[in-house]
């Protein structure tokens, strides 16, 4: 985004400050009280530390201007470093959250951001289901040392070690650490009796088909060349068609015996090249209109589809940073 759109958004947010900043000011003067200076202040270093992808050092000076004031600018660059540090529940609770205070503020553009990048995470999030042996009713379980219960339906988590913990008095215990990536589907099935392990099933393939490849624009570029060529032979045989039909018409002014068969030569030569003429043109206007397809398809392909042009940067591995604005 350029700073002029930073700041038209800087001068909106200020001008209708929101219902958090109202319920915290004890008269209508919110935009003189010092505290908003100091959030606004730490709101454009947070802004500045994720550009540079200081995501943590952003993160924290985000949560200390959330302290004072609430805006949908500032919840999505929270949820942004989120997503940028694999905490993907996290992230896209925080986009909920700025999509909601956005919808409440009217603020289209960062809503449309936030349902973009909550439907980008849905999509990656790992997943777990971790199954219990039916042998074992009294185990316990837990992920990362919160109680879970076993289920069929996968869970999702974050990206990055996980660890997995089964205990029962009667069938013993085991313990399990892995990784979790982005988009992987991973069951693990907990074999008991003691000292067995967990017995794992390979990651399975993301729930949600990896997205095509955008199209490139070599398609385009390509028919705009066959388009050139033909169009370039197109006119070469016209030229060559007016030729022939020029030296008929000389012949044809005075017409003899001694020149009739040059004459039908003449004729038929001609006809021959305003019929490849118009062919040639004819394929060159469709290959000109393929190039036109193929070009729009690849930079719509390419587009993202949603506001993300609000962002001048992308913090590594999340999503736009929006600046300019508290």
């Amino acid at each position: 985004m350029s700073r002029g759109a930073s700041w038209l958004l800087f001068l909106c947010v200020v001008v209708w400050p929101g219902r958090a900043w109202a319920d915290d000011a004890p008269n209508p003067t919110n935009d003189a009280r010092p505290d908003l200076e100091e959030a606004r202040r730490l709101f454009h270093e947070a802004v500045e530390l994720q550009e540079s992808h200081d995501v943590t050092g952003a993160l924290e000076r985000y949560a200390r201007a959330r302290a004072i004031a609430v805006s949908p600018q500032l919840l999505f660059n929270m949820a942004s470093c989120e997503e940028a540090l694999g905490r993907y529940l996290d992230a896209s609770r925080a986009y909920e959250e700025a999509r909601a205070e956005a919808a409440l503020r009217g603020n289209e553009d960062v809503a449309r951001a936030a349902a973009f990048r909550i439907d980008h995470l849905s999509k990656i999030t790992p997943r777990l289901v971790v199954r219990l042996p039916e042998r074992a009713p009294d185990a316990t379980l837990t992920l990362d040392g919160r109680a879970i219960a076993p289920t069929s339906e996968p869970r999702p988590i974050d990206l990055g070690e996980h660890r997995v913990v089964a205990s029962s008095e009667r069938a013993g215990s085991f313990e399990l650490v892995f990784t979790a990536t982005a988009g992987e589907s991973r069951v693990v099935e907990v074999v008991f009796p003691k000292g067995v392990g967990a017995r794992i099933d390979e990651p399975r393939a993301p729930a949600t088909p990896a997205p095509r490849p955008a199209p490139s624009y070599l398609a385009a570029g390509i028919a705009a060349g066959t388009s050139v060529v033909l169009a370039s032979f197109a006119s070469a045989t016209f030229v060559a068609g007016r030729a022939y039909k020029d030296d008929y018409d000389a012949l044809n002014a005075a017409p003899s015996d001694a020149n009739a068969a040059d004459r039908r030569r003449l004729k038929a030569d001609g006809e021959t090249m305003y019929v490849a003429s118009t062919t040639l043109g004819v394929a060159a206007a469709l290959a000109a209109g393929a190039a036109v397809f193929f070009f729009v398809r690849a930079r719509v392909a390419r587009s993202p589809k949603s506001a993300l042009w609000l962002a001048p940067s992308y913090a590594s591995g999340g999503g736009a940073t929006l600046g300019g604005a508290l």
